[in-house]
């Protein structure tokens, strides 16, 4: 057992007769804290130095797991308006989960506009063999009319999060795999709120 002794990172107080062990970073195990208190204000400045994706502090088996649920032809495999509805989930999702994480409003790098869907969708299109074959202009209309008809439900539309997207899809693991998705077309990280 190690008995070196720590300090939380937020306020300094050391682990010395404290009732509770420390928590740790899960993310990159490189901080501690006193508290989850303690945990959440260093987030917002953690966060830049927490690691370039959640997949490199896995081991190999976790991550072939993780990889496993993103095939390159996932989206392959539902019909049209599936991928349509899947396409825009993902991408409310990804803007939900960008807010969540960013310290004041305005430094998020989405902010949920059309003109970021429809880039969404441009990067997706630049993403070999992650639409199915038959995508295509018109298919792409198709979904922005299908995001569109979404968007414009009122304040009554259920706000996307995890477990709304495991309750429409009747799938635990597709909060993930929409995040996994989003990864894929951004080319960055999934931003996970820990």
């Amino acid at each position: 057992m190690d008995s070196t002794p720590q300090t939380c990172v937020a306020c300094s107080k050391p682990d010395a007769g404290l009732s509770l062990p420390f928590l740790t970073c899960s993310r990159c195990t490189n901080r501690t804290y006193c508290s989850h208190t303690c945990q959440e204000l260093d987030w917002p400045t953690h966060k830049k130095a927490c690691g370039a994706s959640i997949l490199d502090t896995m081991t190999d088996i976790e991550r072939t797991f993780f990889q496993s649920l993103m095939p390159d032809d996932f989206l392959h495999h539902y019909p049209e308006n599936l991928v349509f509805e899947i396409l825009d989930d993902a991408y409310d999702l990804r803007v939900v989960d960008c807010v969540k994480l960013t310290p004041a409003p305005s430094e998020s790098p989405l902010d949920g506009s059309w003109c970021e869907f429809e880039r969404f969708l441009d990067l997706a299109e630049k993403r070999c063999g992650l639409l199915p074959g038959w995508w295509s202009r018109e298919k792409r209309n198709e979904c922005e009319r299908l995001a569109a008809k979404a968007a414009q439900l009122g304040a009554d539309a259920p706000k996307v999060n995890g477990h709304w997207v495991m309750l429409r899809y009747r799938d635990f693991l597709m909060p993930m795999k929409f995040r996994l998705l989003a990864e894929r077309v951004y080319g960055t990280r999934v931003p996970v709120a820990w």
